[in-house]
């Protein structure tokens, strides 16, 4: 039984409900395109800031060289007209908006009650450079920035297991923050990791205002002070990779 779309085939309507939905006319720095790809109208919406103006450009020159035989389906579009591999589709509207405030670019076309969900976001970053917190004189000097993937990547180059395992989740009534659970399937106890999962899914609040810090206080809330460590911070990759191979979370 095919799954029901919360988009119509109708191009018109399905901007008009985006627009209402991401709020765009109160939001300067939401763009939006109206384009023509291959006879068929179609929406962009990006935000700008996670998309490289260089790189949208040639997304758009790239669309307007299609022709009509390239768009007949999604699947054909999919395969023949997009240059990007990461590229999805979807028709439920609330994970399509929380993609999109993700910093994932959407579009509609006309004739599919679909939309396409193209993750050819940047984020501003700041350099991997050592953290002044946790100086050392002698190992690697690289650290931990604010960007989940580049964090991910530290990580996953230190550790080639296919054992190693990184769950992402999404903490947060508004902000939908990133939150990745980091271990090694055959060395972490899983008892203790199923009930990592289970604190973070049923954390309750808006937003985790202190990241980490915030995160750390929902889900060990007891009223009693406890003198012993549950865990402990760090801002170096080989710290945490260590933490990781002796069979932590992280």
């Amino acid at each position: 039984m095919p799954i029901m779309s919360d988009f119509s085939c109708n191009v018109k309507e399905n901007i008009k409900r985006l627009e209402t939905s991401l709020n765009v006319e109160r939001n300067f720095d939401i763009l939006q395109r109206e384009v023509i790809i291959a006879g068929r109208k179609a929406g962009f919406f990006f935000i700008d800031g996670f998309v490289r103006e260089d790189m949208a450009e040639k997304l758009m020159q790239f669309f307007y060289s299609l022709k009509e035989s390239d768009i007949t389906s999604l699947d054909i579009f999919l395969e023949k007209g997009m240059p990007y591999t990461e590229v999805t589709r979807s028709g439920n509207v609330d994970y399509v908006i929380t993609q999109f405030l993700s910093g994932v670019s959407i579009m509609t076309i006309d004739g599919f009650d679909e939309c396409l969900l193209i993750d050819c976001r940047t984020y501003p970053m700041r350099s991997v450079s050592e953290p002044w917190k946790d100086r050392v004189l002698r190992g690697s000097r690289d650290g931990f920035v604010e960007t989940l993937v580049s964090n991910a990547a530290l990580l996953r180059r230190r550790i080639r297991d296919p054992r190693f395992s990184m769950e992402l989740y999404g903490v947060g009534r508004r902000s939908r923050s990133d939150v990745a659970i980091c271990y090694i399937s055959d060395s972490v106890d899983q008892s203790v990791l199923n009930r990592m999962r289970k604190l973070i899914q049923s954390i309750d609040v808006d937003a985790l205002t202190m990241n980490i810090e915030s995160l750390a206080e929902c889900m060990f809330t007891h009223k009693w002070i406890n003198p012993f460590p549950k865990f402990k911070y760090s801002e170096r990759p080989d710290t945490a990779t260590a933490a990781i191979l002796d069979g932590n979370i992280v």
